[in-house]
């Protein structure tokens, strides 16, 4: 049960509030290659790969350091949701976060290598807001105690959230066009996306919103 769950944590991760925003950047940066449909989902295979190898290195951290990380998870859910909220009043241009920024320029769109690069620099921008979906897999890995239990977690987490960018490489003409057609509601998008993050880390930082939830 725990892998359908995890599986459908890494789904919901690219829905989440934190990962829709940067869904432009990602077509933007396979349509900019321009070497045709194929050349476009072996790219996507290697920046899913990119996110994968960070992901599964957490998964393999919080099965070494299970017992541990158990003992301080109160905390651990406590910064987690604050950093929600802080990313979700950002969202809302309430306050200033030192973000850092991907620029399609800084990674070769005809290279599989950039595209690996691409992946993990991804993942590092996506990790400390993934939302709870992330946390409640890494939770689960903890739990495990098992640094194999938990390198297979995360890494059926990143299939979960691999399959949507893959569709997304195999139709990016058509995602194109969809974003062009919603582009003059973004600052709607942006403020719901930062009101989902707020609820989020309110929910979090009590409690209510771990890997629990998701396991009842």
């Amino acid at each position: 049960m725990r892998w359908i769950i995890t599986f459908a944590e890494g789904l919901l991760s690219f829905a989440s509030p934190c990962t829709l925003p940067l869904i432009p950047l990602y077509v933007t940066y396979f349509a900019a290659g321009k070497s045709g449909r194929g050349h476009a989902i072996i790219g996507a295979c290697c920046f899913a790969a990119g996110f994968t190898i960070v992901f599964v290195l957490l998964g393999a951290l919080s099965g070494t350091l299970g017992m541990f990380l158990l003992r301080i998870r109160t905390g651990l859910f406590i910064a987690l949701g604050v950093s929600f909220v802080l990313y979700g009043l950002f969202l809302w241009d309430l306050i200033r976060l030192p973000m850092p920024r991907l620029k399609i320029k800084d990674f070769d769109v005809r290279s599989l290598t950039g595209a690996f690069g691409f992946g993990m620099a991804f993942s590092l921008l996506l990790t400390p807001c993934a939302g709870a979906y992330l946390a409640a897999a890494l939770n689960l890995a903890t739990v495990s105690g098992s640094v194999g239990i938990g390198v297979a977690l995360l890494a059926v987490y990143s299939l979960g959230l691999a399959i949507p960018f893959l569709l997304c490489a195999a139709l990016t003409e058509q995602v194109a066009r969809m974003l062009a057609a919603v582009r003059r509601r973004a600052g709607d998008l942006r403020h719901f996306c930062g009101t989902c993050m707020i609820l989020m880390g309110i929910l979090t930082a009590c409690g209510l919103l771990n890997a629990s939830f998701f396991t009842f």
